[in-house]
């Protein structure tokens, strides 16, 4: 049979494939479409808001919900958000302008939805703690360790959910006490959580620390790395965080923490340690400062300095008790005591510091580093060695009481101070170091004694007057107080002008004005003063008689 006469039955069979071929095209460029133009689901979006707000516990609200195909099956929320309970907040705890929700695929063909990632971008979130010292994110945990949960990373569904990697990308964190929203922030924050194991949760957070009240950039890097375990309520979670604060600037934090940058510049450094639950936990912490200085003082040298502190937390109702160390240059000094939280602030009680073997070249350096215009070479030699201050208990005082004050005294001994200017060094037998408070009953009521004496109102630390050798018949006396707000530094007695001047040129403290032709031997009564705030310069006043000739310098 020749192919002309074969049978038309045949020719349908023929035309078959191209057909199919189309029907392929249209099922591709459909999947396509479906791929990469998102499916809006409106009618399912009550549903799901519904669903999350049971599981949460919190109304849960969304303006658009899609649905993609590719990198992979997933939902996509716009301007998602979680309410906050109203006995804490009327704003939103949390919101986002877009979630995405990836779904386990393995889950799909088991004709279930499990989410596998839950990624929020650009979240804002509000922690909120009221008057009761309870905070709005506590029902969310408890309710999280009470479901149910296989851990993320379990490779075959079960019938629990696996639970979601969770993370938030370039998020922002505020907190609120009561009904005042602080002015601390973390922003640029990077944020994730997962089930590790059956019932061991991680998370892990990157943030930068801001104020919103000011225009801060360069606060360093906030890193946290975190566990916490189920538990029958939050208060009894087992928990270990560890925060490090790296490459913040001194300045800046000191901007951050008081709303004003307090002059001192340096790199900071922090670490801590949180171990135990919310109801009881130990801290182990240590802060470092590199390359401390003044602002405006530009040193030879490098000043610096570690602190490590331990602290334990046993209950609102508890103070805070805490131990903090300062070692450097083979001594230490130590100051420890309590915190407790009154009316929203944070009061210190049974406090004490003490020095062992602090050597005064240490103290000799740090002042080049705070004081203008010392010399670069002053140093000192002796050591810091006592209790400075002591209060071991509220019912008796632990210091020498004199006059309605307190009084703690140490002893330095075979002092030298030292410069190129000095020569020879100046030097004394014996400092007596004070370091006063007033008694509770005292404390901001001034009352006179005896002979004018004015009872201490706020603590002061005093260089009781010292013997010093200035070049004069015999030696000069000189002392200094500090108080929380400014300083005094006083000199007496006889002195050779041209040492005197090197003696306050070394102190970086100013001459006083003896015209241009005082010389020889003087009797010198003479005090430096000023405030601690602003770094104002000394005011000089006294008298200074010389040859003869007495000039006033008083400024």
């Amino acid at each position: 049979m020749s192919a002309a006469s074969e049978p038309a039955g045949n020719e349908p069979e023929k035309a078959r494939p191209p057909r199919r071929r189309k029907w392929i095209i249209a099922a591709v460029i459909l999947l396509g479409i479906a791929a990469f133009v998102p499916i809006r689901l409106d009618r399912l979006k009550k549903r799901l808001e519904a669903s999350i707000t049971a599981s949460l516990g919190r109304r849960v609200s969304a303006q658009k919900i899609n649905f993609h195909l590719l990198p992979q099956p997933g939902f996509d929320l716009e301007n998602f958000a979680i309410e906050d309970d109203p006995a804490f907040s009327s704003e939103p705890l949390l919101r986002s302008d877009s979630v995405t929700a990836n779904l386990r695929l393995r889950s799909l063909l088991g004709a279930r939805i499990e989410i596998a990632r839950l990624s929020l971008k650009e979240p804002s979130l509000n922690l909120v703690c009221n008057s009761q010292g309870r905070w709005n994110m506590e029902s969310l945990l408890t309710r999280a360790a009470q479901i149910p949960s296989a851990p993320t990373g379990t490779a075959h569904a079960e019938s629990r959910p696996r639970f979601p990697y969770i993370e938030a990308d370039t998020g922002r964190i505020n907190l609120k006490i009561g009904p005042e929203k602080k002015a601390f922030a973390l922003t640029d924050a990077d944020f994730s959580l997962w089930l590790a194991s059956e019932n061991l949760w991680k998370m892990r957070l990157v943030a930068r620390p801001i104020r919103s009240d000011a225009n801060l950039s360069d606060t360093g890097t906030v890193k946290l790395n975190g566990t916490f375990q189920r538990a029958v309520d939050l208060h009894s979670t087992p928990f270990l965080l560890e925060v490090t604060w790296q490459k913040a600037q001194l300045g800046q934090v000191t901007q951050l923490i008081y709303g004003r940058d307090r002059g001192w510049r340096g790199a900071v450094t922090a670490n801590a340690k949180f171990t135990g639950t919310p109801a009881a936990f130990d801290l182990a912490g240590m802060v470092s400062v590199d390359d401390f200085r003044r602002y405006d003082i530009a040193s030879d040298d490098s000043f610096d300095f570690n602190i490590n502190c331990n602290a334990g937390f046993r209950g609102v109702a508890t103070p805070v008790r805490f131990d903090c160390t300062l070692p450097k240059d083979g001594g230490a000094v130590n100051f420890a005591g309590a915190v407790n939280l009154h009316s929203e602030r944070w009061l210190l009680s049974n406090t004490s510091l003490r020095a062992f073997k602090f050597p005064l070249s240490t103290v000799a350096a740090l002042a080049r580093h705070m004081k203008k215009d010392m010399a670069r070479d002053f140093d000192a030699s002796g050591f810091i060695d006592g209790t400075l201050f002591n209060s071991p208990g509220p019912r008796a005082p632990s210091g020498m009481v004199e006059h309605g004050a307190e009084t703690w005294t140490v002893i330095v001994s075979s002092v030298k101070l030292r410069s190129e200017l000095l020569r020879p060094p100046a030097s004394t037998d014996v400092i007596a170091i004070n370091f006063q408070r007033p008694l509770s009953q005292n404390a901001g009521n001034p009352q006179f004694m005896r002979r004018g004496q004015v009872v201490l109102t706020e603590p002061q630390l005093t260089i009781t007057p010292f013997h010093i050798n200035l070049g004069g018949a015999t030696p000069a006396v000189a002392g200094a107080t500090f108080s929380r707000s400014n300083y005094r530094f006083e000199i007496k007695g006889d002195a050779d002008v041209e040492r005197l001047n090197a003696f306050l040129e070394s102190l970086g403290l100013p001459k006083p004005d003896m015209g241009p032709l005082a010389e020889g031997k003087a009797k010198v009564d003479l005090s430096f003063s000023g405030p601690w705030s602003g770094f104002a310069a000394p005011q000089v006043a006294g008298v200074v008689r010389t040859q003869g000739q007495t000039r006033a310098a008083i400024q």
